[in-house]
């Protein structure tokens, strides 16, 4: 089976008692498991690094004005670091400097307190 799930129940909480974030994640490897092995074991731990990054830089992972940007902006380089992750950690195969025969597609989700934050990444 070349899928992978996660739910992290609690897998974040904005501290000082304040609301706690639920993870969900559903992964789809192409060519082999292991990318999608890689999705379900890093992506959420990577996402917990890059939102508190957001939350330390703009007063709120939602941003100055609740817009919800600081969760755009932590979903995107969470996604962009575990691709690095796997492009680098060999478990991609390259020709010419091309990344060939394995991939993911995957799509998350984050709910907590007013809170649904969802993304999707493309095919690596």
């Amino acid at each position: 089976m070349e899928d992978a799930v996660r739910e992290e129940q609690g897998f974040w909480s904005d501290g000082g008692g304040g609301e706690s974030y639920d993870f969900y994640g559903v992964y789809e490897g192409h060519g082999g498991a292991r990318v999608a092995e890689v999705y379900r074991e890093r992506l959420h731990r990577v996402l917990v690094e890059e939102i508190e990054i957001e939350n330390c830089s703009t007063g709120g992972v939602g941003g100055a004005a609740g817009g919800g940007g600081g969760w755009e902006r932590a979903m995107k380089r969470c996604f962009a670091k575990v691709d690095e992750e796997v492009v680098s950690g060999g478990w991609c195969w390259k020709e010419n400097g091309a990344v060939n025969t394995v991939g993911s597609t995957a799509v998350v989700a984050v709910v907590g307190g007013d809170v649904v934050a969802v993304a999707t990444t493309p095919e690596l």
